[in-house]
């Protein structure tokens, strides 16, 4: 236990002084860059779904925070079965944000709230429908009593529908232009197992797709074939190749579209699988799940440029470093910074697992990239020797958690945080965040452990 204290208490303090010392005084690497423009007001619907949408909109959120570039907050409708007391009580205030995000799928809303959102994208608002909505609001995925909402199935232009409904569209893989099948050809909405797959990028020169890779790899998701709609004035800006072998068609999907409303815009997107739990299955098992679908940076970039675009903004997020090539996917959890990034390397190495064997020696050191954040964060920062957590705060060394600086992020290379020897069997957890008010936006975490 005294060679535990010691290291803690030198090896902290040190690594207090040495942070707050580079953080405040280094300058950022490169020349200046210019001042991003305003954060977008995003808003995400949720509250019901027979996925899991808790998690969903935890991705999404983290998501658009961790560009810079927008603000979130989250509308949750009433639960399946709730009073009209509750549903009354419901109004989102649509009208004070530049776009909306959708992973609601159950029960109709109420009138008010559908002419609220309604005008609100006729008027030049942007709405993003994500996954599981595209099968909710329109026949055949109605409650009893419930009758279609017309102005969201014009939206979507395509939704889960049976092989009678609607018109199913696919993709010509020569010529970019829409095959339309009218209704009894065409199949009936659907999807085969999950599995990564190629997404192509059908409008390049669109503002969403501009720069990205013409395609990438998919994290493991739902590749939904034979959606069908109105298929009205839609644009499909990218799509992928259904394989038979998966349980698809053998066609290509439309799986990213834009379509105009007024003076609105919006952008639907098939991709964005998330049951509940956090396993995996056999495929075709209900558990069949996970995160990658949602933790693709690929997604992500779509997401974010999607918002973005639909707030009737120029697209100013970047395509990330970390992209997927055509052959290698990228999954990573948006929490852990996908624009905005803390690195954290112990003898300049970060493993997948966050472990670090080393003989003795602990330099740590700090890369940070900034995304497009302008506004100064919280930085916290924490060590955990054995059992024993300290927070290292602008006030000293602290059992409970505490900011060591308020800053701008801005981009560091290789700024060194503690480095000394550690005595054998000691391991170390070092943890630094960047928190908004009471919300983490990202953070790193890595381990280092000296054998005995």
């Amino acid at each position: 236990m005294r060679n535990r204290r010691q290291i803690l208490r030198g090896r902290s303090a040190w690594a207090l002084l040495i942070l707050v010392a580079a953080l405040l005084a280094a300058p950022p690497l490169g020349a200046a860059a210019p001042a991003p423009p305003a954060r977008l007001k995003a808003l995400i619907v949720d509250g019901q779904s027979n996925h899991g949408w808790q998690e969903t909109t935890a991705a999404l959120q983290a998501t658009l925070l961790d560009t810079g570039r927008f603000t979130v907050d989250v509308s949750t409708a009433p639960p399946e079965g709730a009073s009209p007391a509750q549903w009354a009580s419901w109004q989102p205030a649509f009208a004070n944000y530049d776009v909306v995000l959708t992973d609601y799928k159950g029960q109709m809303w109420p009138e008010s709230v559908r002419l609220s959102l309604e005008s609100y994208i006729s008027g030049g608002g942007g709405l993003v429908i994500i996954h599981a909505p595209l099968a909710t609001f329109v026949t055949p995925n109605l409650l009893p009593g419930e009758q279609e909402w017309a102005a969201y199935s014009q939206w979507m232009a395509l939704g889960w529908r049976p092989i009678i409904f609607g018109t199913r569209v696919t993709v010509d893989d020569v010529t970019n232009d829409l095959n339309f099948f009218p209704p009894f050809t065409g199949g009936s909405s659907g999807h085969g197992i999950q599995h990564s797959f190629v997404v192509k990028s059908r409008r390049p020169a669109h503002p969403i797709m501009a720069g990205l890779p013409l395609e990438w790899l998919h994290g493991k998701d739902e590749l939904y074939h034979s959606m069908r709609g109105p298929a009205l004035n839609m644009n499909v800006l990218a799509s992928a190749f259904s394989a038979v072998s998966t349980g698809g068609t053998g066609e290509h999907e439309p799986m990213l579209w834009e379509t105009p409303y007024g003076l609105g815009r919006i952008v639907t997107t098939v991709m964005g699988h998330r049951w509940f739990g956090s396993g995996y299955g056999p495929p075709g098992s209900v558990s069949e799940n996970g995160p990658d679908a949602l933790n693709c940076v690929g997604f992500q970039t779509l997401i974010a440029r999607s918002a973005e675009w639909a707030a009737g903004a120029g697209v100013s997020v970047p395509v990330p470093d970390a992209f997927p090539s055509s052959n290698v996917a990228s999954v990573r959890d948006p929490l852990r910074g996908t624009w905005l990034r803390l690195g954290l390397k112990i003898n300049g190495q970060h493993p997948a697992n966050d472990l670090v064997m080393t003989p003795g020696r602990f330099a740590l050191t700090l890369d940070m990239a900034p995304g497009l954040w302008a506004e100064p964060l919280d930085l916290y920062f924490a060590a955990i020797v054995g059992s024993q957590l300290v927070w290292i705060t602008a006030g000293g060394l602290s059992a409970t958690p505490g900011p060591v600086s308020r800053l701008t992020p801005l981009s560091l290379e290789a700024v060194p945080l503690i480095d000394g020897q550690l005595t054998p069997g000691t391991v170390i957890t070092v943890l630094m965040l960047f928190v908004e008010g009471n919300r983490a936006i990202t953070y790193d975490l890595i381990s280092g452990i000296v054998p005995p």
